[in-house]
């Protein structure tokens, strides 16, 4: 993990003057639209980090799901992803104690758990 993290860090410096993504820098900095079309794109509701386990506080955000990434953002205009996650470290599975009806959620063992929900039963399934 440091040694990714120092050599992420050390391509940042050197190639700071290239505009285009590469590889080590934070994905969170590509805009929606130099993200270009995703292999799946849409609304859904993603779970805010909560300070206490009963708030179920949730917010709709535009997400991209491109390659083996999912990224959120504002809105299909944003400068800026708000966050995203590497799809094939997560375990995807349906968040039935969400009060939500199509939730879902992405879990890792040494990170966090993700909790997204659908409007409806075929955007869940896609």
């Amino acid at each position: 993990c440091l040694q990714t993290f120092q050599q992420s860090s050390l391509q940042q410096k050197t190639k700071k003057k290239n505009k285009a993504p590469i590889p080590g820098k934070s994905k969170r900095r590509i805009s929606c639209k130099d993200l270009g079309r995703g292999d799946c794109e849409g609304w859904l509701w993603k779970k805010k980090d909560a300070k206490s386990y009963f708030s179920q506080k949730w917010k709709k955000y535009w997400f991209v799901l491109k390659d083996t990434s999912l990224y959120w953002y504002i809105n299909e205009e944003d400068e800026k992803a708000e966050g995203f996650i590497s799809l094939p470290e997560f375990k995807i599975d349906r968040a039935s104690e969400c009060r939500k009806k199509y939730a879902f959620k992405a879990c890792h063992p040494k990170i966090k758990s993700f909790y997204f929900a659908a409007e409806h039963l075929d955007d869940m399934n896609r």
